[in-house]
């Protein structure tokens, strides 16, 4: 049962997941000629982290994953580089950032170096996040958490640092 558990675990962790060291030009190359950047997202730059935990089914070691988005402006327009790092997993995107004070948008542009994780197409949404007070609240998109008990969408995930 261990075994049936560590093997549906790490499939659902390759197939469902998807944080930085990367240029940040590199994270745009294939997304800054949409027109869409006129609104001021100064407020969202920054970095956003959320860190998942759990056991092993088969030792005593932990085992993790670690989410980090890097939300930067070029050209008045907002990119963002995704990277998500841990057991089994390494994944590099850049996303475009989309929206407005409240809330913003985070969708596909391209891969960056390195990257082991292709699911999502140009376009797709990879996160929501809504701005309400000091909490930031994460809506999930083609970037999906790996513990059942971060899969709600709303849920105050990321931090912002």
């Amino acid at each position: 049962m261990k075994l049936l558990c560590g093997i549906i675990m790490i499939t659902v962790l390759l197939l469902s997941t998807g944080c930085l060291g990367v240029p940040p030009n590199a994270a745009n190359s294939d997304i800054n000629n949409e027109n869409r950047c006129t609104e001021d997202l100064s407020s969202w730059v920054g970095r956003y982290y959320f860190e998942e935990l759990w056991e092993s089914p088969f030792n005593d070691l932990a085992r993790g994953l670690s989410y980090t988005v890097d939300i930067y402006t070029e050209d008045s327009c907002h990119f963002a580089v995704v990277h998500i790092d841990g057991f089994q997993t390494l994944v590099r995107m850049g996303a475009k950032v989309v929206g407005n004070q409240k809330e913003i948008s985070l969708l596909f542009g391209s891969y960056l170096p390195d990257n082991m994780w292709s699911v999502p197409n140009e376009g797709d949404l990879l996160l929501r996040f809504e701005r309400k007070g000091a909490k930031i609240y994460t809506y999930w998109g083609a970037i999906k958490p790996v513990l059942p008990e971060n899969e709600t969408s709303g849920g105050v995930y990321f931090s912002q640092s």
